[in-house]
């Protein structure tokens, strides 16, 4: 069934390097509203993407999920550990493309593997989303951690921000 989607603005194509406040504090909004995202994996030359359930630290320098350890994104990640995270509004705007916020996150995965590390996320993840407590607990899933480098946010469908939260 086809959409009715408005057409997009086009502007001259901007992107800034400095962000300005309003933009930091768009993305935060953005990470800390929404409960899933997109998780962008690579290896062999060929990336594959994944839905995950994330919590976002409260610096904003990391991201964490869980994942059963046999799966092809556990799989990817322990081969490489760059990854890319898109979390956008799109539930919130149907009718506009153009109101649709996009934030994409760069950096690089970890498997967590000291166990009063992953203690920590663990408890941290069940406390913000207590719906994934069975899922994260299981003795088959793993934490990953993401150091975050840089996120770019999309406003106004060709507007792009980057932010390093280092």
């Amino acid at each position: 069934m086809p959409k009715d989607y408005d057409e997009p603005f086009y502007i001259e194509r901007k992107q800034s390097n400095a962000p300005a406040q309003n933009a930091q504090n768009e993305i935060k909004n953005i990470l800390l509203a929404e409960s899933f995202a997109v998780l962008a994996t690579q290896a062999e030359g060929q990336p594959f993407c994944s839905l995950i359930s994330y919590l976002i630290s409260s610096d904003f320098k990391k991201l964490a999920f869980a994942t059963p350890v046999n799966t092809k994104k556990f799989e990817l990640i322990s081969k490489s550990d760059r990854v890319s995270i898109l979390v956008d509004t799109r539930s919130d705007n149907p009718e506009s493309i153009n109101r649709i916020k996009v934030v994409t996150i760069t950096g690089k995965a970890k498997i967590v593997e000291y166990a009063g590390e992953k203690e920590l996320w663990v408890n941290t993840l069940i406390a913000e989303k207590p719906y994934l407590k069975e899922f994260v607990k299981a003795p088959t899933s793993a934490i990953i951690v993401v150091n975050i480098h840089r996120y770019f946010y999309v406003r106004n469908f060709q507007e792009v921000t980057e932010w390093d939260p280092n």
